[in-house]
Parts: structure tokens; C-alpha cells; sequence
């Protein structure tokens, strides 16, 4: 995450692909600050997720949907059939926005 130990160079991003971390609401606006530190308007953020308490989550993704022009979320019949039933939800973030 910005500001923390990592450094991240080379930016913006093509892709970002991040997975299982929502869970700790107290990380989530440092990890929407990344997301924005590393993206640009052709940046495609993929996350991969388990719904915990959507009232937590919420901030979140109405934060992400400020940040980005597109947010996608899969239906659960395009969860391959292997995952249903586990929690996983999938979210796509495209057209990062001028700030």
C-alpha cells in the first residue's frame, strides 16, 4: 500500500489484481489510495473478494465508484459453479478518473 514500506514504481498500472483484502476495514481507505496511486484512465483493477458485512464494504465500493468510471460487479450465475456457495464476489474497475 502507499506509504507503507513498499515502494511502487513504474506507474500507472495496466492491470491490478487483488484478492481477499476487504476484510480488514481499517486498511480499506490505504488500499483505495493505492489504487488510485497506480492507476490511470486504461488501468483494469480486478478484485476478488468474500462479502463479510456489506454495511463495512459499502464505503468502499461507493469510494471506488467515485474513483473509477466503471464498476462492474459478476453476477452469481458467472461465478464459475466450483465457487459457488464459498462467499467469493468479483468487482471490475475501469476508467480511473482525473482528480
Amino acid at each position: 500500500l502507499v506509504g507503507s514500506e513498499m515502494c511502487i514504481r513504474d506507474r500507472p498500472w495496466d492491470v491490478v489484481v487483488a484478492a481477499d483484502c476487504l476484510y480488514d476495514v481499517a486498511a480499506l481507505p490505504a488500499l483505495l489510495r493505492t489504487l488510485g496511486e497506480v492507476s490511470d484512465a486504461r488501468t483494469v483493477v480486478y478484485l476478488a473478494y468474500k462479502r463479510r458485512v456489506d454495511a463495512r464494504e459499502a464505503p468502499f465500493f461507493a469510494d471506488l465508484e467515485n474513483l473509477f468510471d466503471r464498476v462492474a460487479f459478476t453476477a452469481p450465475e458467472a461465478v464459475p459453479a466450483e465457487w459457488r456457495g464459498t462467499g467469493l464476489h468479483l468487482c471490475r474497475a475501469t476508467g480511473r478518473r482525473q482528480t
